[in-house]
């Protein structure tokens, strides 16, 4: 299993150490970017649920059933 716990590497390079912090930097920017476009999605959609009058269900939104 992969667990965050295995991204630590035992050696002490340099190299090493600035590689798997450009893969977490990068990962985490790719969970932001992803949170940020479904988060606007979401905002859209009950915006227009609430200008209609009627109710946005999250659990319906096909959005998040990821």
């Amino acid at each position: 299993m992969h667990t965050f716990d295995s991204q630590f590497i035992t050696s002490h390079s340099v190299w090493r150490r600035l590689w798997r912090n450009l893969r977490l930097m990068l990962r985490i920017a790719k969970m932001t970017a992803l949170y940020v476009i479904v988060g606007g999605r979401v905002r859209h959609k009950y915006r227009r649920s609430q200008a209609s009058g009627s109710v946005y269900w999250l659990d319906d939104d096909p959005a998040l059933k990821g």
